[in-house]
């Protein structure tokens, strides 16, 4: 089973698993439709949002993903130490 929770009001993460060492996650709206992906990015060493094409965010949803990117490169930190 798929672990989602919601970031936000509008806003769904789904656990896909792991890649190696970090997560990955889809972000979806509450229709279901497909946002973007939250991963792992090496070159910039932390968790980023990687957009769907096409996609139009308002500054309370880039708000919600950029606190779960924070929420995932902070567990990320602490795994690591």
């Amino acid at each position: 089973m798929i672990e989602s929770q919601k970031i936000g009001e509008y806003l769904i993460a789904r656990h896909l698993g792991n890649v190696g060492k970090t997560n990955v996650w889809t972000v979806d709206n509450t229709s279901g439709q497909f946002l973007g992906s939250v991963k792992w990015y090496s070159p910039w060493r932390q968790y980023c949002f990687f957009i769907a094409n096409g996609l139009v965010l308002n500054n309370r949803c880039m708000n919600d993903i950029k606190n779960f990117l924070d929420k995932c490169n902070e567990e990320h930190s602490d795994v690591c130490d």
